[in-house]
């Protein structure tokens, strides 16, 4: 479980190392539907009619962000390397998704949750020793920063992984990845006001569908 969220998050991190934020955080997108098939296949989730409606508007909304990139919305797209580690983020985190919700039903959110925690920080110390970083110098930097700006990190951190165990407890795994959609716009907002990043109209439009995608399944799905 640690460890499929672990790969998935560092290759989220070298897609956004030279990606842009508007493009790489609504590719998100695409998370549910994985999800939706890995569920399909490995919890026998059956997802409504009013359900799948909300994905097929959060999969067109994502046409008018990609079509903004360079390869336009093609199969070039895939080459893009940038485009290729999100994807791969997706699968590895909505696989992680999966077992969460197995290791959910068969112990408790709970139980889930402390898994989570003690194998995600496991596997990120084995990561670091790849990458060949001294943990004591991590530790130094962190001695420099305010720690209640740490402390507020990890409460958050801690609340939002309690709170989607929570979510797939109670609602199919790929209803409650295409929830997780309502950040796309927040996404493309900052990375035109951060980054500077252009064509936002579409990318705006593009988001703006999938949030109603998003609520089409909070309300009906």
């Amino acid at each position: 479980m640690g460890l499929l969220g672990a790969i998935g998050n560092a290759f989220l991190v070298k897609s956004l190392k030279n990606g842009e934020l508007s493009v790489i955080g609504p590719i998100n997108s695409y998370k549910s539907v994985i999800g939706l098939l890995l569920g399909l296949v490995f919890l026998h989730e059956i997802p409504n009619l009013y359900g799948l409606a909300g994905m097929a508007m959060i999969f067109a909304g994502s046409y008018f962000i990609l079509d903004t990139t360079k390869e336009r919305f093609t199969l070039k797209l895939l080459k893009n390397k940038e485009i290729q580690y999100r994807f791969y983020s997706l699968l590895f985190c909505a696989s992680e998704a999966i077992v969460i919700k197995k290791v959910i039903l068969i112990s408790s959110t709970w139980d889930a949750f402390v898994s989570w925690c003690l194998f995600g920080s496991i596997f990120c110390a084995i990561f670091l020793l790849f990458e060949k970083i001294n943990p004591a110098d991590e530790l130094a930097v962190l001695k420099t920063r305010n720690i209640t700006h740490i402390i507020k990190l990890v409460v958050c951190m801690g609340i939002m992984q309690y709170t989607t165990n929570y979510v797939f407890e109670n609602m199919n795994v790929g209803f409650a990845l295409s929830l997780f959609q309502l950040s796309s716009v927040l996404s493309i907002i900052l990375g035109y006001k951060v980054f500077k990043e252009q064509n936002i109209a579409p990318k705006i439009i593009g988001s703006l569908i999938m949030t109603a995608g998003a609520v089409v399944i909070i309300l009906l799905g």
